[in-house]
């Protein structure tokens, strides 16, 4: 987060009060580890030595860094105790303005003292123009706000803003104004805003299709059960791990919609076959008898992405602090959509899915889109079996060229983003 300070002042005068007001406040804001100061010229007291007149007097420069070495100073004081504290004291004897600095006794000539003001032209101004800050095109002094590692971005810009509209504004002097000019929480806010919503309409999406091909409601609704359940047991692992809702941890909840609904699917698809073969069992019986056949391909299929996953969160470095949260909330969910889809889905199969006899106009619509489907399906494999040599010559191919298109590719840490701004340095 960066502020902007201006106003009808001298730029020094802008850099003090930057400095020993607004600085101060900024940096007691819980998260903040430090306030930069961008464009600041600090106050420097210039020695311009006059050599000629130096010469008259006999005085060298080495002459003129003794007295300021002799004079110029900040010495230990010793320390102040009593019962229960102990205080260091520090003797100041620098100068702190032009006419005392002006004073300072150079040396002695024909047992009179040489002031620094007879060999030097002594100017109070700013340090070198090195430096420049500029908002609106016009100068400013800018204050950057450094947080923490691991602080939450947003929470601390939201508190900085608090600050600024209820001490730090209505105290500025007349003239003066503060304004933001970067904040990084409406760029995160508004990642995390549109995750959120693509959370929901990938739910939406999800039970969409789950609905499209299982061509009933109740099995729809059983199987959607498993997104939202999933996905609080991923932010409760969020919560325990210490994480925040980022973008890793966001994206790892958008990849679990498509994920979690996997074992629920086969499981119910088991059970529903069993009922449409043996109607007069109990469901209760076909809940049982489908989970247990499809329990260890289920397992496995869970598993296989646990260690996949798994591995992320080993990872040391960059990368591994990167897409450690990422992993996390994947396993995590993942292990919930195993527990869900071998207690919670056979439960409401048992006590909800039913199969009907006769169906309506859209389920035949549907059953005959998937029969032509399953008619080119068959052909295509039939084809592919009898032509074994040419599927192995462009699978070769396939193999070959990506190779080669991997080479191609450019390589980089993180992707190119649209930020709405641009930095010139």
């Amino acid at each position: 987060m960066w502020l902007s300070l201006q106003g009808d002042r001298t730029l020094q005068q802008l850099n003090l009060y930057a400095r020993n007001t607004i600085k101060k406040r900024l940096e007691t804001v819980s998260g903040v580890g430090n306030v930069l100061i961008a464009g600041e010229r600090q106050r420097t007291i210039r020695i311009n030595l006059d050599i000629q007149r130096m010469a008259g007097l006999a005085i060298a420069v080495d002459d003129v860094i003794s007295a300021f070495q002799r004079e110029h100073i900040k010495l230990p004081g010793g320390f102040v105790t009593s019962s229960d504290r102990e205080q260091q004291l520090k003797l100041d004897l620098e100068y702190h303005n032009l006419h005392a600095l002006e004073n300072l006794i150079v040396t002695y000539r024909d047992h009179l003292p040489v002031y620094l003001h007879e060999i030097a032209d002594i100017e109070d101004g700013m340090e070198d123009f090195r430096r420049f800050a500029s908002f609106n095109g016009e100068a400013a002094v800018g204050l950057g706000l450094i947080k923490i590692s691991g602080s939450n971005t947003v929470a601390i810009i939201d508190e900085v803003k608090r600050r600024l509209d209820s001490e730090i504004l209505p105290q500025l002097p007349p003239g003066m104004t503060l304004e933001i000019v970067v904040d990084d929480a409406d760029l995160i806010t508004a990642i995390v805003e549109g995750l959120k919503s693509h959370l929901f309409e990938g739910t939406l999406l999800a039970a969409l299709v789950v609905w499209f091909f299982l061509k009933s409601m109740r099995s729809t609704l059983i199987v959607a059960t498993a997104i939202p359940v999933s996905l609080l047991g991923a932010i409760a692992a969020i919560y325990f791990a210490g994480f925040t809702f980022n973008t890793m941890t966001m994206l790892g909840l958008l990849l679990l919609i498509g994920v979690v609904v996997d074992d629920a699917i086969v499981v119910l698809e088991n059970i529903y076959r069993h009922m449409e073969e043996d109607p007069d069992t109990p469901p209760e019986t076909h809940a049982v008898e489908g989970t247990s056949q499809v329990m260890f391909a289920v397992l496995a299929a869970t598993f296989t992405l646990v260690a996949l996953f798994g591995a992320v969160v080993f990872m040391e470095g960059i990368i591994g602090r990167f897409l450690g949260s990422f992993a996390v909330v994947v396993v995590f969910g993942v292990l919930v959509s195993l527990f869900v889809s071998v207690t919670l889905t056979p439960m409401l199969s048992a006590k909800y899915l039913r199969v009907k006899i006769s169906h309506g106009v859209i389920y035949r619509l549907l059953e005959s889109m998937f029969q032509a489907m399953e008619r080119l399906y068959k052909a295509a494999l039939g084809f592919v079996v009898h032509q074994r040599l040419l599927v192995i010559v462009l699978a070769a191919l396939t193999v070959y060229s990506s190779g080669w298109f991997m080479g191609q590719l450019g390589k980089g840490f993180m992707p190119d983003e649209d930020q709405g701004r641009f930095i010139v340095s």
